[in-house]
């Protein structure tokens, strides 16, 4: 900023001080209070007089690309939030190499991409002197319909209280049985029941027949899920193996597998044969696949199993 001094001293500005009856043009380079002082003199006395501004932050152009939550994993089409981190500026001007901004001068707008690529959005940062340009890329991936979650603990029916029982592919999280799930209860699809720390008999349980379960309490509001705990013994045979599983980068096996009723969720496992896959689909269509990695054995309250699961993200 620059402003007119007249015969004195400016704290922070350059020159800091002029002994001229008009200085001129004074330079400040930090935002923040400054103070300016004139100090006049008849030949007898000095008589002063300040003044203070407060100067605002120098233009900086920053900006954070943020996926709506249901986009996160930036599969095509994908929908965001231009997050305007910018200091010091009056006016925006947004741009793109792709992909419809909601509104190209608004300080945080949305855009919106329909295919797959890589996109270069720009924003120009302007406080009527200066002006800022900042550019940066975003990569959209080919729609897969496959979500994707690693290392999830599920606690034993003991455990569900410190570990937690409970997750939710739609909310991306897990839950404990200490946390109000019953806002949640229609959107919570994994429901894991381990009989002891000895995982001599494990399942997985539709989220809306947990009544008669030991230690589990009836979920508001919760959905009807088919589970094939044994694709042995409900197959007669392994249709989607652990290989499989890691190989999946779209939904394309899912949609191949036929999957039961409620009922068959009464099938069993015990801790033999890690790793291996449990086949479930929700009362909405949406397919998915549980990869049991590790039985961790820790005592009634902690003992739990790890896994990895990769669901449709929308019916098909």
């Amino acid at each position: 900023m620059v402003l007119l001094l007249i015969n004195g001293h400016l704290k922070g500005g350059i020159p800091a001080s002029s002994t001229a009856k008009d200085p001129g043009m004074i330079h400040f380079d930090e935002p923040g209070e400054h103070t300016i002082t004139l100090v006049a003199n008849n030949g007898r006395t000095d008589f002063t007089f300040s003044k203070k501004i407060i100067l605002g932050a120098k233009l900086n152009a920053d900006f954070d690309i943020e996926p709506f939550f249901e986009d996160q994993e930036k599969h095509a089409p994908v929908k965001a939030r231009l997050k305007n981190k910018s200091a010091g500026g009056l006016t925006w001007k947004w741009s793109t190499t792709g992909g419809t901004i909601s509104n190209v001068t608004a300080e945080s707008p949305e855009i919106s991409f329909l295919d797959p690529g890589t996109y270069t959005i720009s924003l120009t940062a302007d406080n009527s002197k200066l002006h800022r340009v900042i550019t940066k890329d975003i990569v959209i991936h080919s729609h897969t319909n496959l979500l994707h979650f690693q290392d999830i603990k599920l606690g034993i029916n003991t455990a569900h209280a410190h570990v937690g029982s409970f997750f939710s592919t739609k909310l991306r999280r897990g839950f404990k049985s200490i946390d109000d799930i019953n806002d949640v209860g229609k959107d919570i699809d994994v429901v894991f029941y381990g009989l002891n720390g000895g995982f001599s008999r494990n399942r997985f349980a539709s989220p809306n027949l947990l009544g008669h379960l030991p230690n589990f309490g009836v979920i508001s509001n919760a959905i009807s899920v088919a589970v094939v705990n044994s694709q042995e013994g409900y197959y007669g045979k392994t249709v989607l193996n652990s290989t499989d599983f890691d190989d999946m980068e779209t939904d394309k096996l899912l949609r191949q597998i036929s999957i039961g009723h409620p009922e068959d969720s009464k099938n069993h496992f015990t801790n033999n044969g890690a790793p291996r896959v449990v086949l479930y689909q929700t009362a909405d269509g949406r397919k998915g696949a549980i990869k049991i990695k590790k039985f961790k054995s820790d005592g009634q309250k902690n003992s739990y199993i790890l896994v990895d699961i990769k669901t449709q993200k929308e019916p098909q």
